[in-house]
């Protein structure tokens, strides 16, 4: 089992999973690109009841992705490290940061979100499977 556990830069939050990964995922959409301040999100998608989070300065961004539906981004609000996001097209799922993890050279995008909107510079290697929108739900 990968080791899913890590935390925002300052130290002052921290989280851990007990569960298996659902998914590693890369997304291009608008929102994660000005999120991120890069080219894409890469996340790891993990069953929202097994998150389990420590630290008092959470704090909760919502906002409304290009398909219309909600995202909601958590945060530290101490220093301002994007932690993991819940998104109405996924809502049993939480999306980890990658960069978050404390060990992360598992991580291997299984598939992309958004590739419509892929930079020309964000090449990701291997055959990873590309949507043009959403990941389709389960």
């Amino acid at each position: 089992m990968a080791t899913v556990k890590g935390g925002c830069l300052c130290g002052s939050t921290k989280y851990e999973c007990s569960s298996e990964p659902v998914v590693s995922a890369v997304c291009h959409c608008k929102d994660c690109q000005k999120h991120s301040g890069s080219a894409f999100g890469l996340y790891v998608g993990v069953p929202k009841n097994s998150l389990t989070t420590t630290g008092e300065s959470l704090k909760t961004f919502e906002g409304q992705g290009g398909s219309g539906k909600y995202f909601h981004r958590t945060f530290c609000g101490d220093c301002g490290s994007s932690l993991y996001a819940a998104i109405e097209a996924a809502p049993d799922l939480l999306f980890i940061h990658a960069g978050t993890l404390d060990d992360a050279t598992w991580v291997q995008p299984e598939v992309q979100a958004w590739s419509g909107n892929q930079l020309p510079c964000a090449s990701i290697n291997g055959d990873v499977t590309k949507f043009e929108g959403n990941l389709p739900s389960a």
